[in-house]
């Protein structure tokens, strides 16, 4: 399971980053973690892989592109990833339902109430759909079975075909 973290605030991702280390350590599911300090950076990623992480930790208030608008277009590319917003403005809290948001955290952060909401998200994610995992050129690719249309066989190379 891979977790993209958007925060401008180097201890607030340091501290999101410890939350989601600990809510694995009693869970036997494989995870990486990715920080990433604005949402331009984080889009640069996805676009090159649009089903790149499965839970988006976004802060809202961010430079440029604000945790609303990445949220946008993770959304329009992958409907079934799941985001958590972190912010400390809850008037923007009706907002994040326009793109399915999972929940809405508010700093500071009380991290058993972060770590609780984690765990949902991720029994959430486990119980909703099951996830193909491979290797590829060293690293790890972790697709939901509803992503893969079909495999394809040439000449020793496997091919996934996406929805």
């Amino acid at each position: 399971m891979k977790i993209a973290i958007c925060d401008d605030e180097y201890p607030m991702s340091s501290a999101m980053e410890e939350i989601v280390s600990s809510c694995f350590q009693a869970n036997s599911t494989r995870f990486a973690c990715e920080v990433f300090s604005n949402a331009e950076e984080l889009l640069r990623e996805v676009e090159g892989n649009p089903f790149a992480f499965h839970i988006y930790l976004l802060d809202i208030e961010l430079a440029e592109t604000n945790g609303l608008q990445a949220a946008n277009v993770i959304r329009k590319n992958d409907p079934n990833a799941e985001i958590i917003f972190i912010t400390s403005h809850q008037e923007l809290m009706p907002e994040a339902f326009d793109v399915w948001a999972f929940h809405y955290l508010v700093k500071p952060l009380d991290v058993e109430k972060t770590r609780q909401v984690l765990l949902r998200c991720i029994r959430r994610i486990e119980e909703k759909q099951s996830i193909f995992r491979f290797v590829s050129r060293k690293s790890t690719v972790s697709l939901y079975h509803s992503q893969i249309e079909y495999f394809e066989s040439q000449a020793r190379e496997i091919i996934i075909h996406l929805t």
